[in-house]
C-alpha cells in the first residue's frame, strides 16, 4: 500500500518571546540538552532524550501539547492508519528571525523535507496516511539554515546533533481467532471432556489482560457463558456433564484481549485499541447408553459337520445406534478356528456374519457383544451351544434269513436291507 506524507505549516500558537527547541509531548529540549517546559521560562522538567526516546504518537491537539496538559499522552500501538506528529526545532542559540529546515525519513526511506523556512513562531507537523499494519519508524531532523545564522563565522548550516526517532505499531486487525489444539470428540460416553484451545495473540506489554468464557448447552439452545478460568493465550477447560442427559451438545470458547490504555501510568505501552474478542465452537454427542445386540442367524443345535466345515452366525445392533463394532467369543477363546493351537481365552474382533471352523464330534459355544461409537459395551449375548457331529454313519448287517422262500417273499414285497 502506498503511504502518503503531508507536510503542513501551522499558524503561530506561541509567543515569540519563548525560545523553543525540539518540542514533543509538550516538553522542549534545547540543543544544549537542557529542558524547558513549553510556555514557561527555564522550568526544569524531565522529558524525552533525543535520539533514544521510545515509540510515541500524539493523541491530542497542539494547544494541549504546548500547555503541557498532554505531556505524557501518546500511543505506541494504534488502530489508526494515519498519524500526525507536531515538531518544533528552534535552537536556543539562534537569534529571532533565523530559520530552520525540518526533514524526516519513514521506515528507512530517503529523507523528505517538510519545509525549509520555519522560524520560532512556526508550528509544523508531519501527517502520514494509509500506513500498513506493522512496526514503523519516523526519524525527524532539524537543520539551522546557514543564511540565517549570525552566531557562526563563516555562516554554516547546523544540523541537530541527534535526530528525534519515533517508533510505533499500526494495528488495524479485526477480531482474534480461536483454534482447538486437539479436536473435541464427535461422540463420547464420558461425563467429563477436557478441551484445549488457544487464542491467536500472545501476551505482550501492550495487552493488559486475556479472559476466556465458555458455553456448553444442548444444541439449539442460546449460549450460556461462564468463565473458563484462564487468563493466558492457551486454555484448558474441563466440560462437566455429570448432570446432563444423552443428547447433542454445542460448545463455544470466546477469548477477549484488553489493551493498555492508561498512558499516564504505563506510557511506554500505551495504545488506543479497543477490547477485541473472537470465538470458535464445536459440538459432540453425549451417549452413555449401552447398545443392544441381537443374534439373528445361528446353525442348527445339532448338525453333521466334517473336518474343515464351518458354522455361521449373524448378529447386529438394534436400531438407533450410530455405529457398532463387535467382539466374539468361540468356545471361550479368541479365535474363530476351533482347531487352532494358538488360541487363548478371551474375545476377538469380528464382523457379521462370522464364520467359525468347527472340530469333529465336539460341542461348541458362541457368544458376542457390541461396542458403540461412544465406547459403550452391550451385555454379552446368551451363550449359544451347538454340536458338530463329525462321525459318518456306518451300515452293519445284524441278521439274514437264508431260506429261499423268505428271501423271495421279501423281495416280492419290496423290502430291502442294507
Amino acid at each position: 500500500m502506498t503511504m502518503k506524507h503531508f507536510n503542513v505549516l501551522v499558524c503561530m500558537l506561541l509567543s515569540a518571546s519563548v525560545t523553543i527547541a525540539l518540542d514533543i509531548y509538550g516538553i522542549t529540549q534545547d540543543i544544549d540538552g537542557s529542558y524547558t517546559a513549553a510556555g514557561a521560562s527555564s522550568t526544569a522538567k524531565s522529558g524525552v532524550i533525543q535520539g533514544s526516546n521510545s515509540p510515541s504518537i500524539l493523541s491530542s491537539g497542539l494547544s494541549d501539547i504546548i500547555s503541557g496538559a498532554a505531556s505524557k499522552v501518546y500511543k505506541r500501538r494504534t488502530k489508526d492508519s494515519s498519524v500526525k506528529f507536531y515538531v518544533k526545532c528552534i535552537g536556543g542559540s539562534v537569534a529571532a528571525g533565523s530559520t530552520y529546515t525540518l526533514s524526516y525519513s519513514l521506515d528507512g526511506a530517503n529523507d523528505k523535507t517538510v519545509g525549509s523556512s520555519y522560524t520560532q513562531t512556526s508550528n509544523p507537523f508531519v501527517l502520514i496516511e494509509e500506513l500498513d499494519d506493522g512496526a514503523h519508524t519516523l526519524t525527524v531532523t532539524c537543520t539551522e539554515n546557514a543564511n540565517s545564522i549570525s552566531s557562526t563565522t563563516p555562516a554554516t548550516s547546523v544540523t541537530e546533533h541527534s535526530p528525534l526517532i519515533f517508533n510505533w505499531i499500526t494495528d488495524t486487525s479485526g477480531s482474534p481467532s480461536v483454534s482447538f489444539d486437539s479436536a473435541p470428540p464427535d461422540i463420547t460416553n464420558s461425563k467429563s471432556t477436557t478441551l484445549y484451545f488457544s487464542g491467536s495473540r500472545s501476551t505482550s506489554s501492550y495487552i493488559s489482560g486475556i479472559s476466556w468464557m465458555c458455553s456448553l448447552v444442548k444444541e439449539g439452545k442460546d449460549e450460556d457463558y461462564v468463565s473458563c478460568g484462564c487468563t493466558t493465550k492457551s486454555c484448558t477447560y474441563v466440560a462437566d456433564q455429570n448432570s446432563h442427559s444423552d443428547a447433542k451438545y454445542s460448545f463455544k470458547a470466546k477469548v477477549t484481549y484488553t489493551y493498555v490504555t492508561d498512558c499516564t501510568s504505563t506510557p511506554y505501552y500505551c495504545t488506543d485499541l479497543p477490547s477485541k474478542s473472537g470465538e470458535k465452537g464445536s459440538s459432540w454427542w453425549l451417549d452413555t447408553t449401552p447398545p443392544s445386540l441381537a443374534i439373528t442367524s445361528t446353525p442348527a443345535a445339532k448338525s453333521q459337520y466334517t473336518t474343515g466345515k464351518t458354522a455361521k452366525f449373524e448378529f447386529g445392533c438394534k436400531n438407533g445406534e450410530i455405529s457398532c463394532a463387535y467382539q466374539c467369543l468361540y468356545d471361550g477363546m479368541d479365535s474363530a478356528d476351533a482347531t487352532s493351537t494358538r488360541r487363548a481365552k478371551g474375545f476377538f474382533d469380528c464382523t457379521s456374519p462370522v464364520t467359525l471352523t468347527v472340530k469333529n464330534s465336539t460341542t461348541h459355544s458362541f457368544a458376542a457383544k457390541a461396542i458403540d461409537a461412544a465406547g459403550n459395551e452391550s451385555p454379552i449375548s446368551d451363550l449359544y451351544m451347538f454340536y458338530a457331529d463329525g462321525t459318518s454313519p456306518t451300515v452293519e448287517f445284524l441278521y439274514m434269513d437264508a431260506s429261499e422262500s423268505f428271501t423271495t417273499q421279501q423281495i416280492a414285497s419290496g423290502s430291502m436291507y442294507y
